[in-house]
Order: structure tokens, then sequence, then C-alpha cells
């Protein structure tokens, strides 16, 4: 009986053997490093093991299993055809976290936003790739970035509009701190120079630190805990010059990150050929850093920036003085807490004089602010209370004006994380933002003007969820975000309202209302056979206003009277294509905007289509980039001294722009050359007989250790 049971048993085994196969494999990554504990499992039969610490593994599969999926949680999920594999392949698994879109980021750099994960369209950029482009300040860096706009004021300074929203409507971070507080929230991002920046963040849409906004620009500063030093010389048309010298000294602990630099620059009206407006800046940095222990960092951040803009033509001018201070506490626990104190000091002096109005300015801002994030299991949750103060005393016209505000700002999240399923496509998260803001407004008595002090109690919200689609050579997101907000009119906004009368009927300026929609999806691929990358957002986004605040220029000045414009639509498509094939040397990203306006005068200088086009080709010593620019037309509406409103149409542009780099490291020392040419064919648009955007050659020479 003992004989027939063992005889059955092995009769048994030799059928199940006769039945099976035996896998032996080696995991590597892209740097020949051995990856253990990968989990490998055999389809349909699920049978499965774990690789070693020599990321070798052997298992028996059976002869009817198709695959065996290859899953770590550091790498991207790999699938592998049973009927082709052969034992004893060096098989390479690719990081989880796809090169594309500069979505790998330099330590230094501390991204705010998770540009892929976040629910809102997010952009991620590196000064360092930024700057082979030619590109002479913040404003320029942004330019040829999805649905991003800018527009270079009449006084020589530069904004951006995001999605076809005004300017004001953006938020404007730095280091994650609100700067754009005071009178106006109209930053010139021509202060800024990318020599002294690590990276930005470009975010579309509302979030938690922008719910009224329609965009959010994060300025990520230069701080390394490392000894370095940098000089910049720029030369370009028009007698443009620009120099700025950097330097570093820091260990694994502290860092102390200083530099100053000129620029002067000049527009030139169209049929002249000597250029009549002239900008001069001067600008100096510190920033410092001390990291104690693991989990603290200290920040001390600080600019001091002068602008002086004349038009000898007009005799239109303009002078600031900008100095802003930050102080920056910040604990992080990586498993489950992060907090972060701060406080901000600005102060703004300087005259703007044009034909219609001289005006002193003195401004000043205080802000406090406190942030928390907390994570437990499955669930976050994130306090922001900040504190303002913003004061300006100007003097327009010989009369004084005054008016000190208080901004109480309280802003919570809660978030519900899904954890990864066994099943690729799984909800990613659902997330609630509340948001409560207090303004009070206090004039100083006027001898002239009769202002009437104002208090707000607003409430904002949004929400937000994603699905995303994980598998072994790609990843997709698609989210929704739907909310509504209110803007309260900026210090300059109400005094300019209430001191002109050019347009009587408009009013009182008061807040306006925005209910907001978007639904987007993203892509990010890897061809583990060929090695080829792409990456794709596409959007779609609807604004409501109600009594949507809009700036009317006046004629041949860069003043521009604040009026509600009344109800109005804003909706659009934004798409992003970025692709990198298996040669390294190329890659390609194209940008297209198309935007529909239920009134164009609500949404001035804006053009209904947007497209940016980029070729990079990168060798070892030489960086060349091909970009082209196309813009429908776009309008504005002018009023004169008289009250008489004019619309003008600026022309349709489509130009095309070159950049050659050129690299070399000797030892520590690097040395680079940039050559760049802005709107080659020379289609130009103009507005008051200034030419907005002709052609120009810029120079470039930078030595960095």
């Amino acid at each position: 009986m003992t004989y027939s049971y063992i005889k059955i048993l092995i009769c048994s085994l030799s059928f199940l053997y006769s039945q099976s196969r035996l896998i032996q494999g080696v995991l590597l990554n892209q740097s020949k490093e051995k990856i253990s504990n990968v989990n490998i499992i055999s389809y349909p039969s699920k049978s499965g093991t774990q690789s070693d610490s020599t990321g070798s593994f052997t298992f028996t599969v059976l002869s009817s299993d198709k695959e065996i999926v290859l899953d770590h949680i550091g790498y991207l999920k790999q699938r592998i055809d049973l009927d082709t594999f052969q034992n004893g392949t060096l098989i390479t698994l690719n990081k989880k976290i796809i090169d594309m879109d500069s979505l790998n980021v330099t330590a230094d750099m501390r991204n705010l936003f998770n540009v892929f994960e976040g629910n809102n369209n997010i952009i991620s950029l590196k000064m360092s790739e930024l700057s082979q482009r030619g590109i002479t300040d913040l404003g320029d860096a942004m330019f040829l970035e999805q649905s991003v706009l800018l527009n270079e004021t009449l006084n020589g300074q530069k904004h951006i509009s995001i999605r076809a929203s005004n300017s004001d409507e953006l938020v404007l971070l730095f280091d994650g701190v609100r700067i754009n507080r005071m009178s106006d929230p109209l930053m010139d991002l021509g202060m800024f120079s990318e020599n002294s920046l690590s990276g930005l963040e470009l975010v579309k849409g509302p979030h938690e630190k922008g719910l009224s906004s329609s965009g959010t620009i994060n300025i990520i500063p230069k701080l390394t805990y490392q000894n370095s030093f940098l000089f910049n010389q720029k030369f370009g048309t028009y007698n443009y010059g620009d120099y700025h010298i950097l330097g570093s000294l820091g260990h694994d602990k502290i860092a102390v990150n200083s530099g100053f630099g000129k620029l002067r620059s000049s527009q030139i009206y169209s049929g002249e050929s000597f250029p009549e407006i002239h900008n001069y800046q001067d600008n100096i940095f510190v920033n410092i850093g001390f990291r104690s222990f693991e989990n603290f960092e200290y920040k001390l951040l600080g600019s001091d920036v002068k602008k002086t803009f004349k038009n000898n033509r007009t005799r239109d001018s303009l002078s600031n003085h900008n100095q802003n201070a930050i102080i920056k506490i910040i604990y992080s626990n990586k498993s489950s807490l992060k907090m972060v104190l701060y406080g901000l000091h600005q102060k703004k002096t300087g005259y703007e004089k044009n034909d219609l109005i001289l005006k002193d300015i003195n401004e000043k801002n205080s802000s406090l602010g406190f942030e928390l994030e907390k994570h437990l299991k499955n669930v976050t949750f994130r306090l922001i209370n900040e504190t303002s103060f913003p004061e300006v005393q100007w003097v327009i016209n010989d009369l004084p004006i005054g008016l000190d505000r208080e901004i109480y700002n309280f802003t919570g999240s809660f978030e519900v994380n899904h954890r990864k399923r066994k099943k690729d496509i799984y909800l990613k998260n659902i997330k609630f933002l509340f948001s409560k803001n207090f303004v009070n407004d206090r004039y100083d008595s006027s001898p002239i003007f009769n202002f009437q002090s104002g208090s707000w109690n607003l409430t904002n919200s949004l929400l937000t969820a994603s699905i995303i689609n994980d598998q072994a050579d790609k990843q997709s997101l698609l989210y929704a975000n739907i909310g509504n907000a209110f803007r309260v009119p900026s210090i300059s906004e109400f005094i300019l309202n209430q001191t002109q009368d050019l347009i009587p009927e408009g009013g009182i300026i008061h807040p306006e209302k925005k209910t907001t929609f978007e639904l987007g999806y993203k892509l990010d691929h890897l061809n583990p056979k060929t090695n080829n990358s792409s990456s794709m957002t596409l959007s779609y986004f609807r604004y409501q206003y109600i009594d949507k605040i809009n700036q009317i220029q006046y004629s041949g000045s860069p003043f521009k009277y604040p009026i509600n414009i009344g109800n109005t639509n804003l909706s659009g498509f934004d798409s992003r294509l970025n692709f990198k094939p298996k040669l390294k040397w190329i890659s390609y990203t194209s940008n297209f905007s198309y935007y529909f306006f239920s009134d164009p005068l609500a949404f001035q200088l804006q053009p209904d289509k947007m497209i940016r086009n980029i070729i990079t080709i990168k060798s070892k010593w030489i960086n060349l980039n091909l970009i082209h620019r196309s813009e429908s037309s776009r309008q504005i509406t002018t009023v004169s001294n008289t009250g008489t409103l004019s619309t003008n149409f600026l022309d349709p542009i489509a130009n095309f722009d070159i950049t050659i780099a050129s690299n070399l490291i000797v030892r520590d020392v690097k040395l680079s050359t940039t050559f760049s040419v802005r709107n080659i064919n020379n289609m130009t648009q103009e507005l008051e007989g200034i030419s907005l955007y002709d052609r120009r050659y810029l120079l470039k020479f930078m030595v960095s250790i």
C-alpha cells in the first residue's frame, strides 16, 4: 500500500514538472546596480517570488503562464513575455520618476507643487536650462510656456498673464511666500534675474495658496550648500548690457549665497533708428541657510532692487526702490509632519510721472504666516494662516492719500489619498479646500477726497478629484476641479478708481466673483524597448465672472483706470506635448492654447490662439534651440482725457527665434557662451508707436566654478 502511494506521488510530481518551467534572471537599474526586493509575479497562475540581494531570482512557473510582471516601488512596472524569455537574462528596470519636462529637480529647487500628480496644470522649470535659451529675466523665461503671455508695458515693466486672464489675478510667491500684497498685485518680473534663481513653478488655475487666482508663480531662490562662483555678462541690441556676479560659501549645515548686478536696456519707436525709451536696474540679493539636525532648516532671504525708466519723447519717467526680506523656519518630519513659520517685510519708494499724474510712492508691507501639513494613513490635513498689513502713502498731484489694509487669510484642506491598488486604474484622491478672507481698509483723512473705509468677509472653496492609471510603461492622470472665489480690488485699484473720473459711469469699484471649472488629462510614457519618452497635458477650463475688474489704459500713457466691467465668461483649451526619442540629443515640445471670450473688452491684449514650438538639439559641446511663436490678433481699448473710448488691434504674429549655446568644462571651471536672435523674420507688433517685439540680438558669456 505504501509503495503504491509513493508510486502515485512520483508520477504526479513528474506530471507537474512536465507542465512547469524554471525561470532565472538578474535585475539591474540603469546604472547597472543590482536591485533587491523586486516582486516577480507569473500570470495567470499568480505564482511569484522576490529578487535577492544580488538582484537574482529563480522560481518555477506553469507552462500555461504567458508573462511575468516585475514590480518595485521605485521603478516602472515591467511585463516580460515568457515565450521569448531566456534564462540568465540581465533585465534593466527604469526609475519610476520619468526624466522629462523637468520633473526631476535638483535638491536646491525644493518644489512646492507635485508636477505630475497635482490636480492642476503645473510646469516646473530649471534656470540652468533656461539660461541657455538666452533669456534676460523671469518674464522671458516663462514666455515660451503653455498659455503664458508676456506683456511689456509702456514704462518697461514686464507682466505675464495665464490663460488669457488679467495679470492682477496672479499670485506671486517667493520660496512659497506671497510677495504681491502691496498697492499693486502687478509686480515687474524684470526685477528677477535668472542668475539669482534655482528655478520656478507655474500653476494654472486655483490651488491652496491662491484660491482666487487664475495662476500662481513660485520663484525658487538659489540657495546651495556648497562653494561656488559665477560671473555673467550680456550684450545686445540697442545698447543692451547686463552683468551679474554671484558667490556662495557653504557646507553641509550652513550656506551664504549673495550677488549683485546691473542692467541697461532700451526700446525703440517704430520708424526710428535710435532708442528713446531707457531702463536702468541695479539689484543685490543675499540668501542665508542653516540646517540644524535633520529636521530643521532656517532661511533668511533678502533683495534690494532699484529700477529707473525714462521716455525721452513723452517725458514719462518712473523710479522704484524695492526691498524684500523673508525669514523662514521649516520643520519636516519625513514620515508625517511638516511645519513652516515665516515673516515677510517689504518696502517700496519712488515716483511715477506722466502727463496725467505725478505720484510719489511710499509703501510697506509686513506679513506673518504659518503652515501645517499632517499625514494620517490615507488622509492629509493642511492649514495655512497668513496675516498681512500693507500700508500705502501716496502723493498724487500734490494731494496726500493714504490707506492701511489688514488681510487675514485662513485656508484649510482635507485630502483622501487612495493607496495603489492591484488594478491599474484607481481613484487617486479627493480633496476639498476652504478659505476665509477678512479684509479691512482704513483711509487717512484727505482734504479733497472723501474715501469710505471698507470691510469684507469672503469665502472661497475648491473641490478636486483625480483618477490614475499606473502601468508598467506609462502613467496617466485624469483630474477635475470646481470652485468659487472672490477678489477684493487692490489698494491701487481703489485709490485710482476714486481719484479719477475719466469714466464716470464706472462707479465705485467693488469685489469680483469668479466660478471656476477645469477638466484635465496628463500622460507620461516611457517605452522600455526603444527608450523613447513622451509626455502630454490637455485641459479644458471655464471661468465665469460677476462684476469683473478691468483696467482701461489711458491713451499714450502707462496709467490705467480700473472699473467693474460687468459679468463675463472665459473658457479655453490648453495642450502641451513633449517628445524625447531614444536619441537623447534631440527633443521636441509643442504648446497650443485656444480661448473663447464673451466680451473682448474684459480681456484686453489677449490673443484667442497661441502656439509655441521648440526643438532642442544637444551635443557634448553645443546646445541649439529653435523656437516658433504664433499669436492671433490682440485688442486693446484706451480712454482719452475727454473720456472717449477707442479700440485698437495689434496684428497677429508668427516669429522665429534661435539660440546657440556652447559649454566648455576645464576641471572645476565651466565656460559658457550663448548667442540668440529674437524674431528672426522681424514680424513685430506696435502699441502706441512702440515696437513690442522687434528683432534683437543677444550675446552672453558666463564663467562658473
